[in-house]
């Protein structure tokens, strides 16, 4: 595969010029834009190559080589224009290598709200312990998944490590779900109340207290929407909405001078609504 031709450069461009094509490509072909999977695939891993100035040197020049060198808290979101690659982490043709390791990272709702380093550990064959240092982007999805190139199992000495795959998994406060960028939550609210219209507090995954209008004459089931507090988007920082489900709360009603002034507030509605 020629790298340069997957970009669509000549082999005399400048970096920033490898950039931009990439760029370019990758909103183009990218699955989430109903773009090819496999094309993306290729566009991810020439730019890998060609937008590091000493790989792009080492792949212009290839030479035999018998070490291999890594980083253990090498970061592979901070050299890529998106930060990271998610979900693209299917297994490419390769020289014979060690086996890769798979792990889960379980990181609480508030470090993928805010982004954070964690650190990770991982057994290897020979029973050591390694450790990595995970950034967890900013709005990091449940199931998320980061390839370390590298880092995996080293067994076998003639050959290449093999990879690590990280997957995120992200621990949701109880009553709170998570559509796209959107968080969603269910609140029950006094029928009376829903026809007289109310205001109620909402407490947000992020520990903030916000208040929510409803207005007079809701109807159950109806989902109300407060823009920009839902997750930052991966990509684009763009936040998403916390959707309120509102569900009426019927009282019990037991006590026949409260059931007497109830029908007739029922009549009363009655009349105003065929006079």
């Amino acid at each position: 595969m020629n790298y340069y031709n997957v970009l669509g450069v000549n082999k005399t461009a400048s970096q920033d010029e490898i950039k931009k094509a990439f760029k370019k490509a990758a909103m183009q072909h990218h699955p989430d834009r109903g773009g090819n999977e496999e094309t993306f695939k290729h566009v991810t891993e020439a730019y890998e190559i060609l937008g590091n100035a000493e790989k792009r040197q080492e792949y212009d020049n290839p030479q035999p080589k018998n070490d291999f060198h890594f980083n253990s808290q090498h970061n592979p979101f901070g050299r890529h224009p998106f930060g990271d690659i998610f979900n693209q982490m299917h297994q490419q043709r390769r020289q014979p290598q060690n086996r890769d390791i798979r792990i889960n990272l379980v990181v609480e709702f508030e470090d993928a709200f805010y982004g954070k380093i964690v650190t990770a550990s991982y057994q290897m064959a020979n029973g050591k312990t390694e450790f990595i240092n995970v950034q967890v982007p900013v709005g990091a999805n449940d199931g998320d998944t980061v390839r370390y190139k590298g880092l995996g199992d080293n067994t076998d000495p003639r050959v290449g490590r093999g990879d690590l795959y990280v997957k995120i998994r992200v621990r949701l406060p109880a009553g709170w779900q998570r559509q796209g960028n959107d968080l969603v939550t269910k609140k029950f609210v006094n029928v009376f109340d829903i026809m007289l219209g109310c205001v109620i507090l909402i407490e947000t995954p992020d520990k903030k207290s916000l208040n929510l209008n409803i207005p007079k004459g809701t109807k159950s089931g109806t989902t109300l929407a407060m823009r920009g507090y839902g997750m930052s988007d991966v990509r684009t920082g763009r936040k998403g909405s916390i959707l309120v489900q509102i569900e009426a709360q019927i009282p019990r009603i037991n006590d026949p001078d409260v059931i007497a002034k109830t029908l007739e507030l029922k009549h009363l509605i009655e009349d105003k609504k065929n006079g």
